[in-house]
């Protein structure tokens, strides 16, 4: 599994993120991932399929393999999403708590 974040993590943190906290979401072609406005709670690494990510109706960005959604609610004061993600593809991706996210930054200078 590759996401150039994780290179950051030392080896400790990186395996017991990879053993205790990974889960993994899957979502059809066409299915939302996230909408604006929704309260996050997790961030998403994409390990298979195409999402795009909308602001309005304006499409803004797309990503793959390896891309990490949602981590821009962490620098909002809610926690809110700014953008609409839509599966292109099939996709699935490994599920990291906001929490654990949160302690890995602070945990790690290389982070933040």
């Amino acid at each position: 599994m590759f996401f150039p974040l994780f290179n950051y993590l030392t080896e400790e943190q990186y395996d017991n993120l990879k053993h205790n906290s990974l889960t993994e979401k899957q979502f059809s072609t066409g299915e939302y991932i996230f909408r604006k406005g929704k309260v996050c709670s997790e961030v998403y690494a994409v390990i298979k399929g195409y999402v795009d990510l909308f602001i309005r109706d304006d499409l803004i960005l797309k990503r793959g393999m390896g891309a990490m959604l949602l981590y821009m609610c962490m620098i909002s004061d809610d926690n809110v999403c700014p953008i609409d993600v839509l599966a292109q593809s099939d996709v699935t991706v490994k599920v990291i708590s906001m929490d654990i996210m949160t302690n890995l930054i602070k945990e790690n200078e290389n982070l933040k």
